[in-house]
């Protein structure tokens, strides 16, 4: 995200941001270590400031100030748009064995802190604090954006309603879990003759 700032004939200037509360400089804080290019140094007028690898925390306010006046800009970052999320995907486990529910971002992100998983409507998992109910995990974060839950050794209490969630994003799952059906095969009769 790049954001164009142009004064001439400038003595000082900063970019702040209130992604903290309150009014802070960015240039020298931590967060954005590494990830913040400036262009002064190829024209003085330009001030424009880079933002390499956003993360969600980026968005918000920020302003560009000199001796000479501010511009006010709002960074929003989009991040992970779930998919398959307007219905509630019907899926069916069998006891004592493992099942997927399936949720994937279209934009394929390295960083989703917001990753929470919720049965029945009360949290089993969520990505920040590390929290999880036993026997459910997420499949793998290889690749980035895949926030599928594995749920092992299913039982009867293991059935009805999951919501994948992340920012603002949910997508809903019905889970029925059910016996194993027996197969018996009826022994051959031999023919009479």
């Amino acid at each position: 995200m790049k954001w164009l700032c142009l004064f001439t004939w400038l003595q000082s200037f900063t970019w702040k941001s209130y992604r903290t509360g309150h009014l802070t400089e960015v240039l020298n804080e931590e967060h954005y270590r590494g990830r913040l290019q400036m262009f002064n140094n190829i024209s003085a007028a330009n001030l424009s400031l880079l933002i390499s690898d956003l993360k969600e925390e980026d968005g918000g306010d920020y302003r560009c100030s000199t001796e000479k006046g501010y511009k006010d800009f709002w960074l929003n970052v989009k991040g992970c748009e779930l998919v398959k999320k307007t219905v509630v995907e019907e899926m069916t486990g069998i006891i004592g064995e493992s099942v997927v529910l399936p949720c994937f971002c279209t934009d394929l992100q390295d960083d989703l802190k917001t990753v929470t998983w919720e049965f029945n409507y009360q949290e089993i998992y969520h990505e920040q604090t590390r929290y999880r109910k036993k026997r459910m995990k997420l499949v793998s974060k290889i690749p980035p954006g895949n926030l599928s839950l594995i749920i092992s050794d299913l039982t009867e209490e293991d059935q009805g309603i999951y919501t994948c969630s992340v920012q603002d994003d949910k997508k809903k799952f019905r889970l029925y879990v059910k016996e194993r059906k027996e197969t018996t095969t009826q022994p051959k009769v031999a023919a009479s003759k």
